[in-house]
């Protein structure tokens, strides 16, 4: 299922969890997947760093401002 990984929740009850969201087109696979949300804003969960595998990282470069 394709997700981004947001943040690491840093304080509370659910201190050490990743925060991901879903970047897929199919509402479906959100909801069977147990994400929460809604086609306008979107699907999210959290979940355990463990629960996160096949991994690919997109590395954006962006211009300096200024000079």
């Amino acid at each position: 299922m394709p997700v981004s990984v947001g943040s690491t929740i840093r304080s509370g009850p659910r201190r050490g969890l990743v925060e991901i969201f879903y970047t897929g087109n199919r509402p479906d696979e959100a909801v069977a997947a147990g994400l929460r949300g809604n086609q306008n804003d979107g699907w999210h969960a959290e979940v355990q760093p463990s629960e996160i595998d096949d991994i690919s990282v997109t590395e954006t470069m962006y211009p300096m401002i200024g000079g």
